[in-house]
């Protein structure tokens, strides 16, 4: 079945719009494409963890057809893709968002224009103060996107104590693969995480209670 149309990127796809905020400075961003940034694969980029995190599936077009790929399928490595020889991106394609969900992107970076050391992308929503729906993705934190459906799990139907939240990052940071660059050790990025989730979910939280 098709994906519908989105008119606008409100409710869980508003970190779709965060992220393309984030990125860079105008020029960048008035210049850049999504496709070419997901096509480029580069996990510090701030559209691919956000793709992740939405379900995302992103459309391929060859002359043998098209074909549709997950985006959590579509990044295989460093600056690597499944695209292969005469194929291109020509569509993305997002699924409905969870009736009252939320988006939330943070990302830590040396300067506003940089690339991040972490960034985490998530979209949530929540019925009577507990989770009913949550995707958690993040950026910069190894050669492809990472998402953690453990993780996921613990903070599904919760009310996000710390204890909880704690758990949930102790899970998604084992499944991470830091590197060692410029921006930041492995380690330095391990202890962003926690911290960086924290505040994402904190920014969701806010945003539902002000529509309640």
């Amino acid at each position: 079945m098709p994906f519908p149309v989105i008119p606008d990127l409100t409710g869980g796809h508003g970190v779709l719009r965060e992220a393309a905020g984030k990125i860079a400075h105008p020029a960048i961003r008035a210049r850049g494409t999504i496709g070419g940034s997901i096509c480029h694969a580069d996990p510090m980029a701030d559209y691919p963890a956000v793709l992740v995190a939405l379900g995302a599936e992103i459309e391929i077009a060859s002359n043998q057809g098209m074909r549709r790929v997950a985006a959590e399928a579509f990044f295989i490595d460093f600056l690597t893709t499944v695209l292969g020889p005469g194929e291109m991106v020509t569509r993305v394609h997002l699924p409905t968002a969870p009736t009252g969900s939320v988006g939330a992107y943070e990302k830590f970076a040396r300067a506003d224009d940089d690339f991040a050391t972490v960034s985490v992308a998530l979209t949530m929503a929540m019925d009577d103060m507990r989770c009913s729906s949550i995707g958690l993705a993040l950026g910069s934190c190894g050669p492809t996107p990472i998402r953690s459906r453990e993780a996921e799990a613990v903070l599904f139907g919760s009310d996000f104590t710390p204890n909880i939240i704690a758990d949930a990052c102790q899970i998604l940071g084992s499944a991470t693969e830091p590197m060692d660059d410029v921006r930041g050790s492995a380690s330095y990025r391990r202890t962003l995480i926690p911290r960086l989730v924290d505040r994402a979910i904190s920014q969701a939280r806010a945003a539902l209670l002000m529509r309640s």
